[in-house]
């Protein structure tokens, strides 16, 4: 039950008009702090954009989602099937890239996306996103546990590498590569930090872009307003888990249970 409060609290608000709302928070929160002509201009602000957020989130998290696993599985095969040179150094620097502070990549994520006049727009939010050091290290754990004989059976059956990974091995894995699907998914609906270095207007704005600047983009504290964006952020990300957790969790259990796999 104090789980579930938040979220009782989060629907009370958002279905509350917003003269209720104000009221309350105002007497709570604002008087003490603000003078009552500052309270009455928040008050006043206009609607946010959130249709066009929700719309831009779903286009990003989506393509993020798909053309993530399928570069993750790509990669994951390579370095769980193939041998090249220096395949060592590169998945220690894969490793190392789940250690960075996304902070730190905001300014370079700002110029290679001015270099590739992509800067503020969709692509901007996507195409620096959709491959994570994380994916390429989750199939490329998921790639090693299929049988070596299983993929030299079809290549000596005249499979190209695209035809045995697509045809044999990711078959052989697909509750991972669901499992992938679904958690690039709700990374890129939530990521906040890096998108807004490659993001300025508001028609490129995602939900939890628009979440985190409804106070300074639109200077209040309409915290009915405030609950349906929360809503909105929320619903989407609780669909995809109903719908795909039988996958995840079969994906979580047969990589729990294995012990053949790589460390």
């Amino acid at each position: 039950m104090v789980v579930l409060l938040p979220f009782a609290h989060m629907a009370w608000t958002a279905q509350k008009p917003r003269e209720g709302v104000d009221a309350a928070y105002r007497h709570l929160y604002l008087t003490h702090n603000l003078p009552e002509r500052e309270v009455r201009r928040l008050v006043g602000m206009s609607q946010r954009p959130l249709r066009v957020a929700a719309i831009n989130s779903i286009i990003v998290s989506t393509s993020c989602s798909l053309l993530g696993t399928v570069l993750c599985s790509m990669a994951g095969y390579a370095f769980a099937k193939k041998r090249f040179r220096g395949k060592a150094l590169l998945f220690d620097l894969v490793l190392i890239s789940m250690a960075l502070p996304p902070a730190i990549l905001m300014m370079p994520l700002f110029r290679l996306t001015v270099m590739m006049h992509i800067y503020d727009t969709l692509l901007a939010l996507i195409l620096p996103f959709c491959v994570t050091g994380f994916g390429i290290f989750f199939m490329r754990y998921a790639i090693s546990v299929v049988p070596d004989s299983v993929v030299e059976s079809a290549r000596l059956d005249g499979l190209s590498e695209g035809g045995v990974m697509f045809r044999v091995v990711l078959p052989s894995v697909w509750p991972s590569v669901v499992t992938l699907a679904v958690l690039a998914f709700v990374a890129s609906w939530s990521s906040f930090v890096l998108p807004q270095a490659v993001t300025a207007s508001p028609r490129n704005y995602t939900v939890a872009i628009l979440l985190g600047r409804l106070m300074p983009d639109f200077d209040g504290l309409m915290w009915n307003e405030i609950m349906v964006v929360v809503s909105v952020a929320l619903i989407p990300v609780a669909l995809v888990f109903v719908m795909f957790s039988r996958w995840v969790i079969r994906a979580s259990t047969a990589i729990g249970n294995d012990r053949t796999g790589p460390c």
